[in-house]
């Protein structure tokens, strides 16, 4: 393959004006020459002319700051025998001035097969390998004691961000699903350095690729999230199956492995036996009705439930778009006409309360240059649908934002869209906040402190919109800590309110949150003993985290590995858990009272079947009249075999440290029954008791109406009320124990515990 140079310098004018500007040459003679110098047409090829950058921008006069310019060139007839050169014209008045630094031209990526990172002469899963142990750094030249490596190469080539991030793990997905048919051995000699955002690209062959043939894979197929509050979707590592293969996994509410992994779904008209299905599937979204849905590089949208497409790639001409104003035709999803590839794929989705579709990137073809933008669809049913709204904005076109490298979105309750760009030059790391309805820009927030931004989060509970760095400073692919960041949605500036660190995760993939109980579950995984070299049988290095984080703290959260057997690389998650059942009887009731002697016991029916907390008691049960003690120690929870629904929890009188004892509880005293913080799978509840042993009709006062409660249960057996001796059935002697009370009342009831 060609020779690709990479043009890469920084500049920040000291002038402005219409008539300034920097041309950039490309040029293999030493001596300069002049614009008529017959000579100068074989020897120069003209890069870029480079104007002053808007007010405040990097590199615009005034900043304080460089500016950079990067750009791939193709040599064209140039003959590099005597060294590469680049030359810089700078044209305007008299006194006009640009500083330069960190100016160097340098050829790139050089090898024979396009892509072919290892240097094994073949695009294969050593090249993922290879890009995920850079994971984190800059996809630019890196130090090195040993000499700069070279790492423009590992960018994707639909993600040319300047990170080695999340996106070219799916870069290189879509390149290993296309084996052998699909070489691109053409697309590193593209000005874009990938596929290019419309009209004719690369032409696809078969030299370069390397075919493996795998097995069946050892997975079923998705049977449906049933009973599981989180749904994970990542990349196992399982030799000798291909390495960071596509897997599902089912979670409980502690974030532990319930079911899988299985199989990603594809479009049932699609060949089951396609390897490609087991790749480039990536995040998961949910919609109103609580469908689950997955993004996959080429089939776009598809529904896990049947595998139905409910998004496909199309073309919609006809579409007044936002930046020019003109008619324009919009791409949405991967375009594969033939052999040619083009546009973008789908990275991110959402559903907001109404059932409405917004995606991102889509690309946008008007009446000049083509640009990427965020949509909102009109769903039409049968894999149709219309694009509704654009999102973006006019702009200077002396601006040097890197605009579009656009990879999440999100909406908030208010009828605000955000959209994340990621790019490492010129400051492009922004949140953009648009009206969901109008389209209108309402909010620019430049991320300098948040590199390569990733899992944007848009809280329901809360004025906050969350967001994580894919990067670290410096670079550290075998990091081991991480931080999640709450923007304040209530401020125009949008300025950090809440920060978490994170430690046992180096990089996170996704956030989400929890819409019933306000907690932020944070995917992402860390990296051990990353080889120099990549070699077969390949050695796992990648190791997947998951974090959970508590609504409303700041303090550091530990992230667990989750026991999920093959996973290296979570890449999405999902909240499918069921809303917190709800308390909706109590036995006693509230400001009721505990009758026996021993064996006491509280009743919690709820709305639907529970289950027990993984770890510790579900109540918290204070002695009121005592310092508000937690006496629930002394008690023992189940569910109650009784009720065949399983909806009901039962709390039983016992001593820890003597089970034969059952006479804990010291009469006439209030205690306040709360859900434990973390019991998490029921609605927070509240209800207060008392003991009066002998109140058997619940009047709150033993009298000799009692003694007709107990007659009318004589013989009767199991956990009845009317048993106030506790023996678990009602005879005489619980006459006794009316006899011996009477006269006592429910005791004043004291402040409530804090």
């Amino acid at each position: 393959m060609e020779d690709r140079v990479l043009i890469r310098f920084e500049y920040l004018f000291e002038s402005s004006g219409p008539a300034v500007e920097l041309i950039i040459y490309l040029t293999d003679v030493p001596e300069l020459l002049g614009a008529s110098d017959p000579a100068r047409a074989e020897h120069y090829v003209e890069v870029a002319r480079l104007r002053p950058p808007p007010v405040g921008r990097p590199g615009s006069p005034g900043s304080g700051e460089f500016g950079v310019f990067y750009e791939y060139v193709s040599p064209g007839q140039l003959d590099f025998v005597r060294g590469t050169r680049v030359e810089l014209e700078l044209v305007g008045p008299a006194g006009t001035c640009v500083l330069i630094n960190n100016w160097d031209p340098q050829v790139h990526c050089h090898t024979d097969v396009c892509k072919d990172v290892s240097g094994n002469g073949v695009v294969n899963d050593v090249d993922l390998l290879t890009m995920l142990g850079e994971y984190g750094q800059p996809a630019d030249l890196v130090p090195d004691p040993e000499g700069d490596r070279d790492l423009t190469c590992l960018d994707g080539i639909f993600s040319q961000d300047g990170y080695v991030d999340l996106e070219d793990v799916l870069a290189w997905d879509l390149l290993l699903n296309n084996y052998p048919e699909l070489e691109l051995q053409n697309l590193c000699d593209l000005p874009e350095q990938g596929i290019p955002l419309t009209g004719d690209q690369m032409e696809t062959t078969g030299a370069g690729m390397m075919s493996t043939s795998y097995g069946d894979p050892p997975a079923a197929p998705w049977p449906g999230c049933t009973g599981g509050s989180l749904v994970l979707a990542g990349k196992r590592w399982l030799y000798p199956e291909p390495p960071l293969d596509d897997r599902l996994y089912v979670l409980d509410g502690q974030g532990q492995l319930l079911a899988g992994p299985y199989l990603p779904i594809v479009d049932p008209k699609q060949d089951q036996d396609e390897v490609w299905r087991y790749r480039g599937n990536g995040r998961l979204v949910r919609d109103l009705n609580g469908q689950l849905y997955q993004l996959h590089l080429e089939q776009a949208l598809v529904r896990l439930e049947d595998g139905e497409v409910l998004v496909p790639p199309r073309h919609i001409s006809g579409v007044i778009e936002p930046r020019y104003g003109q008619p324009a035709s919009v791409s949405v999803g991967l375009d594969q006409s033939g052999e040619k590839w083009a546009g973008r794929p789908i990275l991110d989705a959402v559903f907001d309360p109404n059932g409405t579709l917004y995606v991102v990137p889509v690309v946008v073809d008007p009446n000049g240059p083509p640009y990427t933008a965020a949509a909102r669809l009109e769903l039409l049913g049968g894999g149709m649908y219309d694009v509704d709204v654009l999102y973006d904005a006019p702009y200077d076109p002396n601006d040097n934002l890197e605009r579009d490298c656009l990879r999440e979105i999100d909406i908030d309750g208010t009828g605000r869209v955000y959209v994340l760009n990621a790019h490492r030059d010129n400051s492009s790391d922004v949140l953009w906040v648009f009206d969901a309805d109008s389209g209108q820009l309402l909010q620019t927030r430049y991320l300098p402190d948040v590199a390569g931004p990733v899992g944007l989060c848009a809280s329901g509970g809360s004025d906050l919109i969350y967001v994580a760095s894919s990067q670290k400073d410096p670079p550290e692919p075998n990091a081991t800590s991480t931080a999640v960041y709450g923007l304040s949605t209530a401020d125009p500036n949008l300025p950090v309110a809440r920060s978490v660190p994170i430690e046992g995760m180096g990089h996170v993939t996704e956030v989400i949150e929890d819409p019933f109980r306000g907690d932020l579950w944070v995917a992402g995984f860390v990296m051990r003993g990353i080889p120099d070299e990549v070699m077969y049988p390949p050695r796992q290095f990648g190791y997947a985290c998951l974090a959970k984080v508590p609504p409303g703290s700041d303090e550091t959260v530990i992230a667990d590995e989750p026991v999920c057997g093959d996973l290296a690389l979570p890449m999405s998650l999902a909240w499918v858990g069921l809303p917190p059942a709800t308390l909706v009887a109590s036995e006693p009731s509230a400001d009721g009272s505990l009758p026996k002697m021993q064996n006491n016991l509280i009743l919690c029916t709820f709305d639907r079947p529970i289950a027990l907390p993984s770890s510790g008691d579900p109540l918290v049960i204070r002695d009121m009249s005592n310092g508000c003690v937690d006496v629930g120690a002394s008690f023992t929870y189940s569910i109650d075999a009784d009720d065949p629904n399983g909806t009901t929890l039962e709390a039983r009188e016992t001593d820890p440290n003597d089970p034969n004892d059952h006479d804990v509880l010291p009469e006439e005293t209030w205690y306040q029954v709360d859900s434990a913080p973390g019991w998490t799978e029921v609605a927070p509840f509240q209800f207060l008791v008392y003991t009066l042993v002998g109140d058997c009709n619940s009047s709150g006062r033993v009298t000799t109406a009692d003694y007709s409660g107990v007659k009318a249960a004589l013989g009767q057996q199991g956990d009845i009320r009317s048993d106030l001796n506790g023996s678990s059935r009602v005879t005489t002697a619980d006459y006794s124990v009316v006899k011996a009370n009477l006269g006592r009342r429910q005791p004043t009831k004291p402040p409530l515990c804090p």
